[in-house]
C-alpha cells in the first residue's frame, strides 16, 4: 500500500474523529479473517489550530493536508516535528450470509471511533463495517471468488479467505441475493 493511498483514505475519514485517541471501544477486525495491513510513517510539518489542519510529509517526500474536524480531542498537543504512524487495514470479508427475508439490494455502513486514556499521546482509530446486499452475478467456488451487483448497478468483486467462507459459496447460485460484511480500518498515532 502506498503512502498516497493511505493518505487519501485518511483524508476521507478524518472529519469523523481522527487524531482523537485510540481505545478498546473500537470493534476489532474479526479474529478469523486474514488481514492485509499497511503502515506508513509521516512527519508533521505544519499545524493550523484555527482551521484544524495538519500538514504531513510522507516517507518519499509527498506532502498532504489533513483536516482534523471540530470533534478532535488533544488537537492542541500535536506539534511540528511529531512523527505520525498511519496504519490501514484493507477491506476484509468477515461474514457471508443470505439476507433476511424481504431485504433487498443495499449497502449499510457503520463506523466505530476509538478513544484512549487521557495520558496517551494524540491518536485515533476508525473502523468501518460495511454490509453489502447484492445479486450474485459471478461465482467461482474453486477460487473462493464471487461478484455481486449492488446498489445503482455497481459491481463488487469479493474474495473469500477462510475455509468456512469458501464452504458457504458451494450453497449459492447466480441470481440469488447475498449479504457480505466487510471491515476496514485506519489508525493514526503520534509518536514522540
Amino acid at each position: 500500500m502506498t503512502f498516497k493511498k493511505i493518505a487519501t483514505r485518511l483524508t476521507m475519514i478524518t472529519g469523523a474523529a481522527m487524531l482523537s485517541t485510540v481505545s478498546a471501544f473500537a470493534q476489532p477486525v474479526a479474529a478469523d479473517a486474514e488481514v492485509a495491513v499497511s503502515q506508513v510513517k509521516a512527519s508533521v510539518i505544519a499545524v493550523d489550530a484555527e482551521t484544524h489542519q495538519v500538514v504531513l510529509k510522507g516517507p518519499e517526500g509527498a506532502i498532504f493536508t489533513v483536516h482534523a474536524g471540530p470533534v478532535i480531542k488533544k488537537f492542541d498537543e500535536i506539534k511540528v516535528g511529531d512523527n505520525i504512524v498511519l496504519t490501514q487495514t484493507d477491506a476484509v470479508v468477515v461474514d457471508i450470509a443470505k439476507p433476511e427475508e424481504g431485504q433487498g439490494i443495499g449497502i449499510e455502513i457503520a463506523q466505530a471511533v476509538g478513544t484512549a486514556p487521557e495520558n496517551a499521546p494524540p491518536a485515533g482509530e476508525v473502523i468501518d463495517t460495511i454490509r453489502l446486499t447484492g445479486e450474485i452475478v459471478r461465482l467461482d467456488v474453486a477460487d473462493g471468488e464471487l461478484t455481486l451487483r449492488g446498489p445503482e448497478g455497481r459491481v463488487y468483486n469479493v474474495q473469500t479467505k477462510n475455509d468456512e467462507q469458501k464452504a458457504k459459496l458451494k450453497e449459492l447460485k447466480i441470481g440469488e441475493l447475498l449479504q457480505v460484511t466487510f471491515q476496514q480500518s485506519i489508525a493514526v498515532a503520534v509518536t514522540r
